[in-house]
């Protein structure tokens, strides 16, 4: 990976473990990373800290260095929290990403907002979660594979490379066709919970018509 300095001036604090991101990610190929582009990897918060990359589960949990980090950036200090993607997209694309994107602070509150949405079809929701499924972004092995074919593809001879890129390409076709799965898994769930929910509900109105004595038999049972 060639040294761009796309992480000049920046102190990285790496909340460990980073490997349940991607497993390629240890201590020191991440120190090794982002000594190539200039920046500096740390393990503990500090004042000098510029960036505090972590896992969701980590900052949900916000214990240590996290929590440090949480109260410091609350007093005002200035510093970003960030989650692994944004790493990934700066050492992928050789050009620092928009911390704001990648923000857990912005996460959590996007996520944890209420806002009032209008009800949607059942074809609506389908469709937006197809989408998702296609606009999933890509992922830190994903965008790291990207940076290690470009920068060894003078290497590699070109049957080389076609054998590669076919086994990316079954490995990506696997994990898609993972997540349509489990997309299709929640859809039908759902579905059912529809149905249980519209039965019960005509049930407890036949039930309350009868009782009510609005009910009318059909003619034929009184004939």
């Amino acid at each position: 990976m060639p040294a761009t300095g796309c992480l000049k001036n920046t102190t990285i604090t790496l909340i460990q473990p980073l490997e349940v991101y991607d497993p390629k990610w240890t201590k020191a190929s991440l120190d090794r990373w982002i000594g190539h582009a200039k920046g500096r990897a740390i393990t503990k918060f500090t004042s000098n800290t510029t960036h505090v990359v972590c896992t969701e589960k980590a900052y949900q949990q916000q214990t240590g260095d996290i929590r440090a980090a949480v109260v410091a950036r609350k007093k005002g200090e200035r510093f970003h929290i960030v989650s692994p993607e944004w790493l990934a997209e700066t050492l992928s694309q050789q050009k620092r990403a928009k911390e704001s994107e990648f923000s857990w602070e912005k996460l959590a509150k996007s996520s944890g907002g209420k806002r009032k949405k209008k009800k949607k079809g059942s074809s609506d929701v389908e469709d937006e979660e197809e989408e998702a499924v296609v606009k999933r972004p890509k992922t830190a092995g994903g965008l790291l594979r990207e940076v290690f074919q470009e920068h060894t593809e003078q290497f590699v001879s070109e049957g080389e490379r076609r054998a590669l890129r076919g086994v990316f390409e079954r490995e990506e076709e696997v994990k898609r066709q993972a997540v349509l799965a489990e997309e299709k898994e929640r859809r039908e769930i759902r579905a059912k919970a529809e149905k249980e929910a519209v039965f019960r509900k005509g049930a407890k109105k036949a039930r309350n018509e009868i009782f009510s004595g609005t009910f009318t038999q059909p003619h034929s049972a009184l004939e």
